[in-house]
């Protein structure tokens, strides 16, 4: 529960900053949808999205498990992918603490979305404590890779030998500065990106709030790349480069199929990143994974609809090419059924 001056301080900023890249997700996605009605009567297929990524589990609509994604690149490309393993419901905290396991850790659902319960995990008995209250989900258990985080979307025409990058987010990771006056939930709450956040930050760090921090003092908000979970996500297309175009080239073609989704990455230094070394792919996504690059507060909203009705024309651009190739799409009735259990 917000103090009543938090709630009058978070008031008074929601007054002042009204970029669109806080609006409800909902909202945001209203023209999008409608967009994509239009679609599905210019190419005559209510679906074709569906198989944009023909050997995904509805070309990855709702996300793949994250393992089977993975498990390409892991066979072919081994060194591209983090350390992991599955932990199914049925795996105890016995079971669990016989791994042979280096912390910090990663546990997140195996087919989860949007950085939903994915939590860096410090010492065994946080992971015990998350694996008891997520004990009916299956687990993806990761090696943690320090670094900078990216988000690559590639696209690849199915007629095509090579396919190409459409855009790079770089995830950062939200923090503040003590002043050695005031509290962790002061500095939030007079920080102008944080405040956006507030209520989910101020949970976060309910045992800290109340802590002054010392002048000079960085305390990081956010570990989790989420945009939902508070990372800021930066237009990073100025990284594009023909190195880095034919790494991650090499990774799509060690994926049956894939032709158009977003790799989440992380890598040891921006400069590798450019040069297309040492990325690390920590998920895959397939056709509503977004060009998250949109999101950076420099944008602005039309141009935000512009890359995503552009994106959307390409899934059903490939979706139609893999068609006439003789894949066929999955039915709307079972894509209404699926989107309803998830």
């Amino acid at each position: 529960m917000l103090s009543l001056r938090s709630r009058r301080l978070l008031f008074s900023r929601w007054c002042r900053y009204t970029h669109w890249e806080f609006w409800p997700v909902w909202l945001f996605y209203i023209p999008i949808v409608f967009y994509i009605f239009w679609l599905a009567l210019r190419y005559r297929g209510a679906t074709l999205f569906s198989i944009a990524n023909p050997k995904m589990d509805f070309g990855g609509i709702f996300g793949d498990d994250k393992s089977n994604t993975l498990e390409p690149l892991a066979s072919a490309l081994p060194a591209s992918v983090p350390a992991s393993h599955i932990l199914n419901a049925s795996t105890n905290s016995e079971q669990f603490l016989q791994l042979d396991l280096t912390y910090p850790l990663v546990l997140k659902p195996n087919n989860g979305y949007r950085g939903t319960n994915v939590a860096i995990i410090q010492d065994e008995a946080s992971a015990v404590s998350y694996l008891k209250k997520h004990s009916q989900q299956t687990t993806l258990l990761q090696e943690y890779i320090a670094g900078e985080e990216f988000g690559v979307f590639y696209i690849k025409p199915p007629e095509q030998e090579k396919g190409f990058i459409y855009s790079i987010v770089n995830k950062k990771f939200p923090s503040v500065t003590g002043n050695g006056v005031n509290t962790l939930e002061t500095l939030i709450l007079q920080d102008a990106r944080a405040v956006m956040m507030a209520p989910t930050f101020l949970q976060r760090h309910s045992q800290q709030i109340d802590r002054v921090l010392v002048k000079g003092e960085a305390y990081q908000l956010v570990d989790v790349g989420s945009h939902c979970r508070g990372a800021l996500f930066l237009d990073a297309n100025e990284y594009i480069s023909e190195k880095l175009s034919d790494a991650i080239e090499q990774l799509a073609k060690a994926i049956p199929e894939f032709h158009f989704g977003r790799f989440d990455v992380r890598v040891d230094t921006i400069d590798n990143f450019k040069r297309g070394q040492n990325i690390k792919v920590l998920e895959v996504n397939g056709v509503t994974a977004e060009a998250a690059h949109i999101y950076d507060p420099k944008n602005s909203l039309f141009y935000a609809y512009k890359v995503m009705f552009k994106q959307w024309d390409w899934a059903f651009k490939i979706g139609k090419k893999n068609k006439e190739r003789g894949f066929k799409p999955v039915k709307l009735k079972k894509i209404l059924q699926r989107w309803l259990q998830a």
